[in-house]
């Protein structure tokens, strides 16, 4: 019989996280499901590891992607049979209730996926645990426009046709591109549910991935550049600027925070110019005293 909903888990090397999340997918309310789990060649005895569950919803593979995830979440989306697909990474839990609300969630012919916030867990110094006072329905310039983090662990799919970009020049934000292609290709909106109904573990914080990460947000605003209205194209594109500054003056790269600040300035609008101003000032101010007025800043934002 086949499932409604294929759950695509990718993974490497952590087992002990792998366990936490394939333990809250199968406490799941809604259980009719495939769970495909996808591993990057562990180190460890990963196929006696999955075979330990006994599950017969449980399908695994081992498939090499020379460190880009996007190559094995397009695997698990090419073994998939459900109708439904959703991804969850392998150091995020989702709550029991998850599935049962978004396939409810789904059935709605104006969407083309459901997601909803999550509860942070790990180091929160630069993260903010946002509260959504309503669900919202998300299009292609929503998406781009509101400050509303759809994590690729909390979303259900209907579309089985699009994939994940394997190349270099959006690696590290391929989540945020599917999303973008998921609601521009389809002409169909995103649910978000304003509820936690996942797990977020933060790391300790890679500023120089970071970097590299917002640096390659802008591939992604390029290949969409000729579908955005250009007072909004110039926003998003000064604020992906800024946040590089942010990130530059973070890992202590004067020179490289100022010239973003100038991008960000150069890009935006009045309200982004002012913002590029202040932050081309605490580029220059000395290290401690602009990291101390940024982590002031997060405190108070939350």
């Amino acid at each position: 019989m086949t499932p409604l909903v294929s759950i695509i888990v990718t993974t490497f090397n952590r087992k002990d996280f792998l366990k936490e999340t394939l333990d809250s997918i199968l406490k799941q309310t809604f259980t009719d499901f495939e769970l495909l789990v996808i591993d990057n060649c562990s180190g460890y005895d990963f196929m006696g590891f999955i075979e330990s569950y006994q599950d017969s919803r449980i399908r695994a593979w081992q498939n090499p992607n020379n460190g880009v995830i996007s190559v094995n979440r397009n695997f698990g989306i090419r073994k998939a049979s459900g109708k439904f697909i959703a991804f969850c990474d392998d150091d995020d839990t989702w709550f029991p209730e998850k599935l049962e609300r978004q396939v409810s969630a789904l059935q709605d012919e104006d969407l083309v996926a459901v997601g909803c916030a999550m509860k942070f867990t790990g180091d929160l110094t630069y993260f903010r645990q946002w509260q959504y006072p309503q669900d919202l329905a998300l299009d292609f310039e929503d998406i781009l426009r509101l400050n509303v983090n759809i994590p690729l662990s909390s979303l259900l799919v209907k579309n089985k046709t699009i994939l994940f970009d394997e190349s270099d020049t959006v690696r590290y934000v391929e989540d945020f591109d599917y999303k973008l292609n998921l609601a521009f290709s389809t002409g169909k909106k995103i649910k978000f549910i304003k509820d936690p109904l996942i797990c977020y573990r933060i790391h300790p914080f890679n500023e120089n991935t970071n970097v590299q990460t917002q640096a390659n947000s802008l591939n992604v605003l390029e290949k969409y550049a000729e579908g955005i209205p250009g007072n909004l194209y110039r926003v998003v594109k000064s604020n992906l600027y800024f946040n590089l500054g942010i990130t530059s003056i973070r890992i202590r790269k004067a020179k490289e925070a100022g010239k973003y600040m100038k991008d960000a300035f150069s890009s935006g609008l009045p309200e982004q110019k002012m913002k590029a101003v202040t932050g081309l000032l605490l580029a220059y101010l000395p290290f401690n005293l602009s990291y101390s007025l940024m982590k002031a800043y997060f405190k108070i934002r939350k």
